[in-house]
């Protein structure tokens, strides 16, 4: 047998590259650089140009992580709320320069969220309701993130775990492509689910409406940061991320690009948040005032630059790692146990990477790990070691882990030839699953009202119920039931309306109990409402003279009857051109209406009586009658007198 070989790997010398980085520092003292640059352009020879102004807007301010040292302006500018104004006068032809420089002191940040915060959120605080509802962007509205978000906390119950799963989810699940850049916009939440695949901006709106779907507020945090990634020549740039809200801790923030779920390192460099990224985003303007001429721009440029950094990092998190098997032979399996401890009392999240070692093939290398307050869990790694290693060797396998973090672990194997072989469910045994957190809570809020509190007897009741899921499980096949069903799913934190119209004859106070159930639970609610009989009056017990002279004045009595139990409204009683009225009638009555004889034809008049009337709803009753009143013969001035009146118009009071 040749001497043993040993194969070192190159990720073992990852720890000692990294930990040099400004991701890895306790805080760094970093400088923005902001410029733009116009060029005046003159368009004829007989141009002019009065003034330019360029407006940049969005810049760095003071923040729970970072202090602003100083801020300085090339030329001399003016600040207008949250936007540095340059200004120049008569500048004439050529390149225009605006720059802006800022130094801040930069620190980690990690809110110290200690105790289990729960899911779902319940009484929200009516300001943050803006962060949980859909935007252009994050358009959380859409059934397919909510699906998504929905199967991602079903079962839960710790708000963390929710958050931090769904940052898992959107990171593993949407490549980040750099392609996506030269879209004219950044993209939906709903583009991003569909097509996975974006850049930071376009996650991290993906991230945010699906925890809004779910209920949980979240925002759009701009900012600029640090990368050592390859694919960036530059190594700060514009960056976009998250921050979730948390009751009783505030906003924590998630960057999900970055795989810091619930921290920030001290290369981020904040700029703003807002509902939406389209609020959050660096900006500029610019304006002009001539003639014959066109302002151009090379558009906002962006460096930072690392002026100072403090110590590395302490780890929050211990690590130790061992092999099951010391020994295997060539294509065979083995497991690695890496077991972290949580050395801080509130939660920490670190992404864990296992070193790829040449002749050997790790499961799922790279991971995000979640560790509640103190605790202690084990993660293990699938290894295979390739079957077309030389025989005439044995090897010694280094595997390394490190956690983003700063912490390391190592352990070893060996494999030859004739060594034994194991397979993949050969290992099953060893692993020590960790208890399932999962506390399925099915939650169901029903509420049922009709739309208005008072029916006719010959009118539809209709009933609006509003069921909303605030369990956490996905309910489906809920049955909303009256008289019919209306049958649909819901998902986490979502709501669903349902009608119902019930047809009811008979008047009085009514209670109509509606049900909402399926497998798991059952709800009901109750709609109140009063139902009366249409309003009715009747015209009765009129009593007049039947034969009048040319000089009397004369009652009409009439009983306005009211034959229901509901008023009528607006009722107005009539004979001919005189009438009554009464806004609310409420019992029957006894009215009189006089009339000049004067006023009627010689011989026979036919006098229409009438009750006109409403209801609540506006539609129109009446009830008619018609009598008959002669007026006796007149004298010849009489008939003067009476083709006179009757020229001339009449009070009908």
């Amino acid at each position: 047998m040749k001497l043993l070989a040993l194969i070192i790997f190159s990720a073992a010398l990852m720890p000692f590259v990294i930990a040099e980085s400004p991701l890895l520092a306790s805080r760094n003292v970093v400088q923005i650089d902001i410029s733009n640059r116009l060029e005046v352009i003159p368009t004829a020879s007989d141009y002019s140009i009065e003034f330019v102004k360029s407006n940049i807007t969005l810049l760095p301010d003071g923040y729970d992580s970072q202090k602003i040292l100083s801020a300085a302006t090339s030329p001399d500018s003016r600040r207008e709320s949250n936007t540095i104004v340059f200004d120049w006068q008569n500048p004439g032809k050529g390149n225009l320069d605006a720059s802006i420089k800022i130094v801040a002191d930069v620190q980690p940040w990690q809110p110290e969220v200690n105790k289990k915060s729960g899911f779902p959120i319940r009484n929200l605080n009516p300001e943050l309701v803006k962060y949980t509802l859909p935007t252009e962007k994050i358009d959380s509205d859409n059934p397919e993130v909510i699906m998504a978000a929905s199967g991602i906390a079903e079962g839960e119950d710790d708000l963390y775990v929710v958050a931090f799963k769904a940052a898992n989810w959107t990171q593993k699940n949407v490549e980040y492509n750099l392609s996506t850049l030269t879209a004219d916009v950044s993209q939906k939440a709903s583009w991003v689910l569909k097509n996975r695949q974006g850049v930071c901006d376009e996650l991290t709106t993906l991230y945010i409406a699906m925890l809004r779907s779910l209920g949980i507020p979240a925002r759009f945090v701009s900012g600029v940061a640090y990368t050592d990634s390859p694919l960036f020549p530059e190594k700060w740039g514009p960056h976009g991320w998250a921050e979730v809200y948390f009751p009783d801790y505030g906003w924590v923030p998630f960057d999900v690009t970055y795989g810091e779920f619930g921290y920030l390192d001290a290369a981020h460099v904040k700029f703003i948040d807002g509902v939406d990224s389209e609020d959050a985003s660096i900006g500029f303007s610019s304006e002009s005032f001539g003639r014959n001429v066109r302002i151009d721009s090379e558009g906002l440029k962006l460096s930072g630059t690392i002026i100072s950094t403090g110590d590395r990092l302490q780890p929050q998190v211990r690590m130790s790692a061992r092999m099951i098997q010391e020994e295997t032979g060539f294509g065979s399996y083995n497991l690695a146990e890496l077991t972290l401890q949580n050395l801080k009392q509130y939660y920490v999240a670190v992404e864990v990477i296992a070193g790829k070692t040449k002749g050997l093939q790790i499961e799922e290398p790279v991971r995000q790990v979640l560790l509640k307050p103190g605790e202690k869990r084990r993660e293990y790694f699938y290894i295979s070691v390739d079957d077309s290693l030389d025989r005439g060797y044995r090897y010694t396998f280094p595997i390394g882990f490190y956690a983003t973090r700063n912490d390391t672990a190592f352990t070893e194997f060996e494999s030859g030839y004739r060594s034994e072989t194991y397979s993949k469910p050969y290992f099953d045994s060893y692993k020590i699953i960790q208890p399932a957190s999962k506390s399925a809570m099915p939650g169901l809020e029903f509420n049922c009202s009709p739309d208005k509190g008072q029916y006719y007897t010959d009118e539809p009741v209709k009933i609006k119920c509003s069921s909303r899921n605030i369990g956490n499980t996905y309910l489906d096949n809920v049955q909303a039931c009256s008289s019919d069903c209306d049958t649909f799913d819901l998902a986490i934190s979502q709501s669903h309306g349902s009608e119902f119209t019930i047809k009811d004859s008979s008047p009085g106070n009514k209670s109509i109990i509606i049900t909402a159930s399926n497998y798991y639970l059952s709800k009901s609610a109750t709609a109140r409402m009063a139902v009366m009989d249409v309003p009715k009056v009747r015209l009765a017990s009129i009593s007049y003279p039947a034969e009048v002279s040319y000089e009397d004045s004369f009652n009409i009595s009439i009983v306005a009857e009211k034959l229901s139990s509901s008023n009528p409204y607006n009722l107005v009683v009539s004979a001919g051109p005189r009438h009554i009225k009464r806004e609310t009638f409420t019992n029957s009555e006894k009215l009189l209406i006089g009339i000049k004889a004067s006023e009627l034809n010689e011989g026979a008049n036919e006098i229409l009586l009438k009750a006109d009337y409403s209801d609540l709803n506006g539609r129109h009753y009446s009830d008619e009658k018609t009598i008959t009143v002669h007026l006796k013969e007149l004298s010849p001035w009489q008939r003067i007198k009476l083709f006179i009146l009757h020229l001339l118009p009449f009070s009908q009071e």
